[in-house]
């Protein structure tokens, strides 16, 4: 077996969330399966220490971080760098740096960073990729896409810009991870090379199985609280008709007040507050079912594969990869993206169908198992690792014959 030495880079942002989760999931996974891998963490919650400016500059290139890099690599040998996100304190400079070095570099793609300047092509309640073929993303400037700011949003558009200026993804990045199929599309119309853009699921650990003749009638959401989500929309759907069941809201947010108003004193209507990871495992393991219907274009859809890993199905709306795991009416159900209809609908097969929620939920696991499994994760990630390196191989080969032959060159 081949035994990758790995340097794997994170950007934390101040609120915990996914891609932390998966982060150190699979620097477990990766540790369990006897690779070496150290792992290079920075915080959001330095950013106040260093300044606005300092951060701002950091994000489109970070001496600092680059300076970092080359320690690290003079005092441990690495196979190569896979950054999960750079953004803002690490920045693409890293992966430049160390293609320069001469180690391979895997970028994970989570989001639409590297195409939109506030990563979610959303804006004004809507789906937008008016930025994701520009050279330079003005208009995510002038619509003040970063955190309502002109200012502030030419920091994510200036690092959009430079960085496909000067190839840093398409000349020096080895490999690209996808967490969705939606996601590797989506990159691929905004300019990447498709062929080294790899779809890789997250890994997902096996749940916590109970029976159905044993579990809350009750459906489960867990999610941040803003217009996005659809929440809103959930609650409003639930309120169609009464239910002999619980809606279970897990989360926080800037539209907590609206949505407890909406809510308007309903006795079904539970608001669980912020979860951790294992409690809203396990409220998802004692749930009917779980609902994600985010009307934006989600990368991937986490929540919906933590529950199958449960046995658990799920209701969600076809919006970006969000319904990739779900095959509608065999392990959960979809819906349209904003249809209240829908929904009420999919909700009311799911507490009413005889059997139905037993069912999808058996064949939720299997998706799992066959999808989802770390092992199969596992695999997956070894053979990109593997193409990381051939193609980091050629590149120095190419250069080295370069050297050798500049009169070749025309």
């Amino acid at each position: 077996m081949t035994v990758f030495r790995v340097l794997m880079a994170h950007n934390r942002y101040k609120a915990p969330g996914g891609e932390d989760n998966s982060t150190h999931e699979e620097v477990g996974l990766l540790r369990s399966a006897g690779h070496s891998v150290d792992l290079w963490e920075v915080s959001n919650d330095q950013i106040p220490e260093s300044g606005s400016i300092a951060t701002a500059l950091n994000a489109i290139w970070s001496a600092s971080a680059t300076r970092e890099l080359r320690r690290r690599l003079n005092a441990q040998r690495y196979d190569l760098l896979h950054v999960q996100n750079a953004f803002p304190l690490l920045s693409p400079a890293i992966l430049f740096d160390a293609a320069r070095q001469g180690i391979a570099t895997v970028q994970h793609l989570r989001n639409y960073r590297h195409l939109c300047v506030n990563a979610g092509f959303f804006r004004a309640g809507a789906i937008c990729k008016s930025c994701a073929k520009a050279v330079w993303p003005w208009r995510g400037i002038v619509h003040k896409c970063y955190r309502g700011s002109r200012l502030a949003s030419v920091v994510p558009a200036t690092t959009v810009a430079l960085h496909k200026a000067l190839g840093t993804y398409t000349n020096r990045v080895d490999a690209f991870i996808a967490i969705s199929d939606h996601v590797r599309a989506a990159h691929i119309d905004g300019g990447f090379p498709a062929d080294r853009i790899h779809k890789r699921y997250s890994a997902f650990a096996p749940g916590r199985q109970v029976p159905f003749t044993k579990r809350r009638r009750e459906i489960f959401c867990a999610a941040r609280f803003v217009p996005e989500k659809g929440v809103d929309r959930l609650i409003r759907a639930w309120r169609c008709r009464p239910r002999n069941a619980r809606l279970t809201v897990a989360g926080s947010g800037p539209m907590q007040t609206q949505l407890r108003q909406l809510a308007d004193g309903d006795p079904s209507i539970e608001f669980a507050g912020q979860l951790s990871s294992e409690e809203s495992l396990d409220r998802m393991a004692n749930a009917m079912a779980v609902v994600n219907c985010s009307v934006w274009e989600e990368p991937f859809g986490r929540t919906p594969v933590e529950a199958f890993s449960c046995g658990v199905p799920a209701i969600v709306s076809n919006a970006g990869g969000l319904a990739e795991s779900v095959a509608h009416g065999r392990n959960g159900l979809i819906v349209k993206p904003g249809d209240e209809q829908q929904l009420d609908d999919a909700l009311t097969r799911i507490l009413t169908e005889d059997g139905l929620a037993a069912a999808l939920g058996d064949e939720a696991l299997r998706t799992h198992r066959e999808k989802f499994h770390p092992k199969t994760i596992l695999a997956q990630t070894e053979q990109i690792y593997a193409r990381a390196l051939a193609r980091q191989r050629g590149r120095s080969n190419s250069q080295m014959e370069l050297v050798k032959c500049p009169d070749s060159v025309s």
